[in-house]
């Protein structure tokens, strides 16, 4: 084994190379699965007039929570 050189790609260590390259693939995969269940939900709250108005009713209704539980947030 050589554990002194971190260009090892067989190395154990956290800090090598390949380690870091496996970590950034999952964290593109992660992300990109990510962004496509935000888009399907997204795609709903906004797909017609009636739903439009429930989503702002809805956002209206959070932001009011969040200044009564919150006294120094209304400005």
């Amino acid at each position: 084994m050589n554990r002194g050189n971190p260009s090892f790609p067989g190395d154990i260590w956290p800090d090598t190379p390949a380690t870091d390259i496996r970590q950034h693939r999952w964290q593109k995969l992660k992300m990109l699965l990510v962004r496509r269940r935000f888009r399907e939900f997204c795609s709903g709250l906004f797909s017609d007039g009636k739903a439009t108005i429930v989503t702002l009713a809805g956002i209206g209704n959070l932001l009011s929570g969040l200044v009564a539980f919150i006294p120094g947030l209304a400005v």
